[in-house]
Formats: C-alpha cells, sequence, structure tokens
C-alpha cells in the first residue's frame, strides 16, 4: 500500500480553515512529519488578488512539503492561481470539491461543484495547463447523496489530476453519521491515480484500518492530529510492527507551553488574537482527560494563555496516561 503515492509516508495533515493557521503546522508534524500538509484554502473569486498574497501564504507554512486548496469556481483565475502556487514552490495544489458549509455551497463553490460536472472537467482542465507541480483534488461523496465522488473523480482524473482524496460523506451530513469507507474502496478499484482516505480516523489504528480495509494510498488525518499531536507517530509505528508510543501527562503539558509559546509569536489575524485560537486547540485537546466535561467550562472562562496554561497544569499533571484516551486506538 501507499506505493503509488508521492510523499513518504503515506498520511497527510488536512487543511483545517480557521483552526490552524500555517504558521503552527509543525506542532502537529513535530513527532513523525505527515508525508504532505495541505494548507487551509484560499478563496478565489473572479476578482484577479496580486500574486503576492497567494505566495505568502504558501512562506508563512512551518513544515514541507505542502499542498495549498484553492475554492473557487471560475477557470481562469482558479488556473492562474494555481500557476502562481506552483511556481513559488508548492508540492501540490488541490482543488475543494468537497467544503460543506451552506454559506460555500450557496454560491456554487465547494461540493456544490459535485453537481457540475462539466464545470468541473473545465477547471480542472484550465488548472492542470498552468500547473507544473501536482494537481489534486479533495471532494465529499455528494451533495445530498454518495453518488457523485465516482464521476466527478473520473473526471478529475482525464483532466490529468494526480491523486484524488475523498471524505465519504455528503455535504448534507456535514461531519455527522459515519463515514462510508466502502466509497474509498470503491473509487480506489475504478481510478488508476492514487487515491487519499479520509474521515472519522480519531486513533492511529483507525488509519490504518482504513487503509487496509479500502486498499487506498495514503490516509488524511484532521481534527485528530489536533487531539493527539503524536498520532503520525503511532501510526508509522503500527504499519512497522514497533512498541507504539502512549503520551503522559508530562508529554501533553509539554505540548500545551509550546503551543502557547508558538501562539504568542504567530501573526494570528482574529479579534482575540492568541487565546481565541488557543481556546479552540483546549476543545479538542481535552476530548481525553476524564476530567473534560467540567474543565472545559473553566477553561473557557479564562482571561490569558498564561491563565489557561496555568489550569491546565494544575488539572492535568496528576492524571495517568489512560486519562487522556492519547493511545492508538479507542480506550
Amino acid at each position: 500500500m501507499g506505493s503509488s503515492f508521492p510523499f513518504s509516508p503515506p498520511t497527510l495533515l488536512a487543511p483545517m480553515w480557521g483552526v490552524l493557521p500555517a504558521e503552527l503546522h509543525h506542532l502537529v508534524a513535530v513527532h513523525q512529519p505527515p508525508g504532505l500538509v495541505c494548507l487551509a484554502f484560499l478563496r478565489v473569486t473572479r476578482t484577479p488578488q496580486r500574486a503576492r498574497w497567494f505566495e505568502r501564504h504558501l512562506l508563512l507554512a512551518s513544515v514541507r512539503p505542502v499542498s495549498v486548496q484553492l475554492l473557487g469556481r471560475d477557470p481562469d483565475q482558479m488556473a492562474r492561481a494555481a500557476g502562481i502556487l506552483s511556481t513559488a514552490g508548492a508540492a501540490v495544489v488541490d482543488v475543494n470539491l468537497g467544503c460543506p458549509k451552506p454559506s460555500i455551497v450557496r454560491k456554487g463553490t465547494g461540493s456544490a461543484l459535485l453537481e457540475r460536472p462539466e464545470q468541473v472537467r473545465a477547471l480542472l482542465g484550465a488548472m492542470r495547463r498552468t500547473t507544473d507541480c501536482l494537481l489534486s483534488v479533495k471532494l465529499r461523496a455528494g451533495v445530498n447523496d454518495r453518488e457523485s465522488a465516482l464521476s466527478v473523480a473520473c473526471i478529475a482524473e482525464d483532466a490529468g489530476v494526480d491523486f484524488v482524496t475523498l471524505h465519504p460523506r455528503s455535504s448534507g451530513e456535514m461531519f455527522g453519521g459515519t463515514p462510508d469507507w466502502h466509497l474509498v474502496a470503491e473509487l480506489k478499484r475504478a481510478l488508476r491515480i492514487p487515491v487519499v482516505g479520509n474521515g472519522d480516523t480519531w486513533y492511529a489504528a483507525d488509519a490504518l484500518r482504513l487503509q487496509r480495509a479500502t486498499g487506498c494510498d495514503a490516509v488524511m488525518i484532521g481534527r485528530p492530529a489536533l487531539r493527539n499531536p503524536w498520532i503520525f507517530l503511532q501510526l508509522e509505528q503500527l504499519r512497522r510492527g514497533e512498541g507504539v508510543f502512549r503520551p503522559t501527562a508530562a508529554d501533553l503539558l509539554g505540548h500545551v507551553d509550546r503551543l502557547a509559546t508558538a501562539l504568542g509569536r504567530a501573526s494570528v489575524e482574529r479579534p482575540r488574537g492568541a487565546l481565541d485560537l488557543f481556546k479552540e486547540h483546549v476543545t479538542w485537546i481535552l476530548r481525553g482527560p476524564t476530567t473534560g466535561q467540567t474543565l472545559l467550562p473553566r477553561a473557557m472562562r479564562a482571561q490569558s494563555v498564561s491563565e489557561l496554561c496555568e489550569l491546565l497544569r494544575s488539572e492535568l499533571e496528576a492524571l495517568p496516561p489512560d486519562a487522556f484516551d492519547l493511545g492508538p486506538e479507542r480506550a
């Protein structure tokens, strides 16, 4: 598995718009970098953006190689943006055909394009002509059903796309229900290009099971890496048949300290900056501890990053490792 995927290890960090700025990707790649880091989408409209705007987002990325995702529907402007990013050093330009947010879908972008196959064909054809680096698409299974992915993926392959990533839920399901991994297997059987599987890989064992069950060439992991930044390391250890790392309270608090320091240095364009983003991360970190339900409301009332760090330290350092649910499989 993974022999035809162009990056090693065959694991991707998913794009997470509004959650993980490019400056902070190193925090979830420090223990075992994934083969490819995918940046959050950049909106492309009919009004041309300056080349420097695209280049800046690529330069901010703290790890390499990097895939830059574009969200738009205008073939000319998407092709222009792809060409700029390719020249600037992106390893991959990815096309967002999966965002389920209603505000995105209403504008005819993201997963809405799954119902417009000829527009997808024109879009990808134009981008292929301007892009020297790899070109990929990330798509949902469909809008209100789970049957659009295969036909759109075949169009993508015909247009010269190098690999396809599938999140096997419909757009209408958002993140509810259970992703249908059988669709990943179906896509893998139908395409000649590599297929990346995505969806509910909360533990390293889940990601390995997804790859083995579907035959997909790589696995994309997103928010589970915010909860457990050791998940890429654990996955590689499982693949190699080695003993698997299980983080302790000291390991988790070390990660919290690094996160707080990095947030203080990063340019975070939000009303309350580092604190808001830190709280967003903490909601994922506290999914595991047995005290999470009672601690989270108190954490959200913290007035500074340092106050929140102190609260976490006082509450978490005495807990045993199994309280954090950060092992390779569900506790």
